[in-house]
């Protein structure tokens, strides 16, 4: 915007009504830059919600082929990412076993300059062994807690 020479100007983010710890901490700290006015977020004030959003897309005339459950589309966004809930990405895995290579491999490149090696999340395997175990033991992942994805910050 300061390309643009624009004074001030508003930063537009889609966040949900549903998402109240992100929509207050957005409100809470707009994180103004040069000539920004503040955050508009006009999702979360419409009282749009995830299942706001489902309903939005199945009325399309087009599909995007992204499993929708209950309102949440774990192949959307960040494929595998480590925030999300491990039963969620050990079942991505098993049914899409290639989108893990990039993760496999990002993990390998920080191994190779890590002393220590190098994960994403220390508390579970990494995701070459994911591959492996979800190729080799099927649904070994029912008996992990059922743990929430963490809220994603990256775009925040």
């Amino acid at each position: 915007m300061k390309a643009q020479n624009a004074k001030d100007w508003w930063n537009v983010i889609g966040l949900r009504a549903d998402e109240p710890r992100r929509v207050s901490r957005k409100r809470a700290n707009p994180d103004l830059r040069m000539g920004m006015a503040g955050n508009f977020l006009p999702l979360a004030d419409a009282g749009v919600t995830k299942m706001d959003v489902k309903r939005f897309w199945d009325a399309q005339d087009f599909d995007l082929r992204l499993p929708n459950i209950n309102g949440v589309t774990p192949l959307g966004n960040c494929d595998l990412c480590f925030l999300k809930g491990a039963k969620t990405i050990a079942g991505i895995i098993r049914d899409h076993p290639e989108l893990a290579i990039w993760w496999a491999e990002a993990e390998a490149e920080e191994r190779a300059s890590a002393p220590n090696g190098a994960v994403f999340r220390m508390d579970r395997p990494p995701y070459r062994n994911l591959i492996e175990m979800t190729q080799q033991q099927g649904d070994f992942f029912m008996d992990w807690p059922d743990e929430p994805t963490i809220p994603c910050g990256c775009h925040d």
